[in-house]
This record gives C-alpha cells, sequence and structure tokens, in this order.
C-alpha cells in the first residue's frame, strides 16, 4: 500500500470528507482562500508543486497572476503575470501593484469630494467614481485607476492607493522593483517621483496629499498640478485581495 491508499483508509476510517481536509488546510493557512474557492468549485487543477510552496506563505516581491491567483517568486511562462505583491498583513489580506503607471492630475478642476479621513483607497476610489456620476467633477488619477484595465486585471477592480498605502508600498520598495525589473512591459516605482494618494488634505479640500519614495517624504499639492503642459504626479492603480 502506498502513501496515498494509506492516507485515504485513514480519512476514511476518521469518517473526514476530502472538503473537511482541504478546509482545515485552509484555516491553517497552507491554501489561498482563492484556491479554495476555486478548487472545491471544480474549476482549479490538481496542487502544483508550485502552489504549494507560494501558498503557504505570501511575501512581498511575489508575482500575482490573474489566472487562478497563483503566487511565485519565479515568473510562470504559462500565466499572465498582473502585478507584484507589495504587502501582507497579519491576516492575510494584500495590497498587489499593477504593472503600470501615468502622470495625470488629480483633478483639473481642484474638484472637492469631502472623503473622510484615513480611508482606504478602494474606499476612497469608490465613493469619488460614485461623486463622478451624472456630475462634471473630475478626478483623473483617480479615474484612470479606477478604470485601469490591463495584464489581466479588469475595470473597476483597482484603485489609488490611500497615502497610508503608499507609505507600505515604500516599506518593500526594492523587493517590488526587483520584481517589476523581471516583467517585460512593466513600469517600475520611481525613487524620486511624487505619487497621488487618494487621500484629500482635510484642511485644504482643493489639495490631496502625496507621497515620494525616495524620502519617504509626506506633502500636499494643489490637485490640478499636471494640466496644462505639466507633466503631473503618478497614478499607480493597485488592488487589494486576501490570500
Amino acid at each position: 500500500m502506498n502513501k496515498f491508499d494509506t492516507l485515504n483508509a485513514l480519512i476514511e476510517q476518521l469518517g473526514l470528507s476530502q472538503e473537511e481536509i482541504v478546509k482545515g488546510w485552509y484555516e491553517n493557512r497552507k491554501l489561498s482562500r482563492d484556491f479554495l474557492e476555486r478548487l472545491l468549485s471544480g474549476k482549479e487543477p490538481p496542487l502544483s508543486e508550485e502552489t504549494r510552496k507560494t501558498s503557504q506563505k505570501i511575501s512581498a516581491g511575489m508575482f500575482y497572476y490573474a489566472e487562478g491567483h497563483l503566487f511565485s517568486k519565479k515568473i510562470l511562462g504559462n500565466k499572465q503575470v498582473s502585478g507584484v505583491v507589495a504587502y501582507v498583513d497579519d491576516n492575510q489580506h494584500g495590497l498587489i501593484v499593477a504593472l503600470n503607471q501615468e502622470k495625470l492630475p488629480w483633478s483639473s478642476q481642484r474638484d472637492q469630494f469631502g472623503l473622510p479621513a484615513k480611508m482606504k483607497g478602494l474606499e476612497n476610489t469608490t465613493l469619488i467614481v460614485d461623486a463622478l456620476k451624472n456630475s462634471s467633477k473630475k478626478a483623473e488619477a483617480v479615474e484612470y485607476c479606477a478604470t485601469y484595465e490591463q495584464n489581466g486585471i479588469q475595470k473597476g477592480q483597482a484603485f489609488l492607493p490611500s497615502l497610508d498605502e503608499l507609505k507600505l508600498i515604500e516599506a518593500n520598495f526594492d523587493r517590488i522593483n526587483k520584481s517589476l525589473l523581471k516583467i517585460c512591459g512593466a513600469d517600475l516605482l520611481e525613487e524620486s517621483s511624487y505619487y497621488w494618494s487618494s487621500s484629500e488634505c482635510k484642511k485644504y479640500p482643493e489639495q490631496a496629499w502625496v507621497f515620494r519614495f525616495a524620502f519617504r517624504e509626506t506633502n500636499r499639492n494643489h490637485k490640478d498640478y499636471g494640466k496644462n503642459g505639466f507633466s503631473g504626479f503618478y497614478a499607480r492603480p493597485c488592488i487589494s485581495i486576501t490570500f
């Protein structure tokens, strides 16, 4: 009797189902939530060696794939890379940096949205996009991220990160750029350039918070910086995910 027959016999003796075993692996963080859901629905192929290795512990710098949400420290030739893991918390909630960025004004009309303080990027972006409907307001940097649709990321999935989220990205700046460097067509994070956050300045709502990785520098700037021929600051789409 080989080891798989022995294991199956033990599972049967204990009265456990395959689903209970797999869920147990998930609860002990041996599998990601996305992978578990696909496995139980019958949409995911059997565990590969690569998946077993990367599903146990996700860390900054790993590659995020649109197909199956796999993670790896190396590029898998038959998978579409959508971004790079930028941050993972203790509860396995993570932030993914998309592969591209653009220089844009935050709002060429300095429009104000009255965003609550300390909101996350996805929450800010959702509120702004809702406010733009049936209005003459503009928020170019936010709209670019909200409509980002490249490399397997779907429209409406990405957002402009908050100021706090940009600080989380900065903590893993070198690891993220090392991975981005391996992806054909990916834009590196620029160390000395300012990046827009989705966070408004509460005291001066015509301004938004910006962040520069080189000096961990937080500043604020008028939202229309970048219109009328100016280059603007960078907007970098991100997505959130639970591993």
